[in-house]
Formats: structure tokens, sequence, C-alpha cells
């Protein structure tokens, strides 16, 4: 995350792993969070300095900064 100031996790970091969701080979996203942000950090799992993207998902900081992927399965017609 040094590459790109905007993706800086700022203390406490929360970081989880899970599987790609677009792919089979056994490849994951990396997950994580900060103390002060309401924003998540995503990454492939190969870590690419620059391949992080911030995603703001509206949780603010006071809230608990427990990550966990949530599978639901979607009735399709």
């Amino acid at each position: 995350m040094i590459h790109q100031p905007q993706c800086l996790v700022v203390g406490s970091p929360y970081v989880i792993w899970t599987p790609h969701p677009n792919r089979d080979d056994g490849s994951g996203l990396i997950i994580a969070n900060g103390n002060h942000q309401e924003a998540l950090f995503i990454n492939e799992d190969s870590v690419d300095p620059s391949g992080w993207k911030m995603v703001d998902v509206g949780q603010w900081s006071a809230y608990s900064r427990e990550l966990r992927i949530i599978n639901v399965k979607v009735r399709r017609n």
C-alpha cells in the first residue's frame, strides 16, 4: 500500500483472505481495513504494490472492524 497513498491503512489493520470469486485456480483476495477509515482495501493475493483498490463501504470507523465473508445464495428466475 506504500505506492498508493490513498490506500494507506492507518493503525490496527484487520486483514482477511478469501478465495477469488471469479477464479477456480486457488487464488484469492486480501481484504483489509484500518482503525480510522470507512473504506476497505482489496488486493489480489499476489499483493502487487500497485494493485490495492479502495472501496468505501459506508461503515463509520466507530463500528466493529471485524471482516468476514457472508455467502448468500441468490435465487434467480
